[in-house]
Order: structure tokens, then sequence, then C-alpha cells
């Protein structure tokens, strides 16, 4: 079980997606991936690339932490979204 989790929410717009990925994950200190990182990213039903750009940033990074994707059909507000997150 991972040491630390992460919940992301997102729906289109993928750029942004992508670079608050990447942000975090360069921003965290070496040693935490040792202990074991979980990232959680709900996506409330993105209609352009987001979906299937991050299945590859899932296989981009499976060796470094656990990427999960919550895809979900529509926006259904953020506290269920978080919820939604934290479930998984």
């Amino acid at each position: 079980m991972p040491y630390y989790s992460f919940v992301l929410l997102c729906f289109n717009k993928w750029n942004l997606t992508k670079q608050a990925i990447t942000t975090l994950i360069e921003s965290l200190n070496p040693s935490y991936f040792e202990w074991g990182i979980e990232l959680i990213i709900v996506n409330y039903g993105s209609v352009d690339e987001t979906k299937f750009s991050l299945i590859k940033m899932e296989r981009k990074y499976k060796d470094k932490l656990q990427m999960k994707t919550v895809h979900l059909d529509e926006i259904i507000g953020y506290p269920v979204g978080i919820n939604s997150g934290l479930e998984h």
C-alpha cells in the first residue's frame, strides 16, 4: 500500500492536466518514491485526448509510482469527484 496518495480531478484541457501531473511528480522528494506514491486521477468524461493520454502516462510512470485513472461519464461536482478518487 502506498504511503502517499494524491487525487487529481480533470476535464478536458489535456495540456493543463499533463502539466499538473508532471509538476507534481517532479516536485516530490526522490525518497518519497521509495515509500510508495499513488496518483489517482478522476476524469470527468473528457472528450479531448485526455482519456487516451492518461493511459499513455500511466505506462510512462509505471515503474515510478502507482497511477490509477477513474473515468466518470459526467461532471458530478468537486466533492463527489474527490470522494470517487478516494474510494479507489
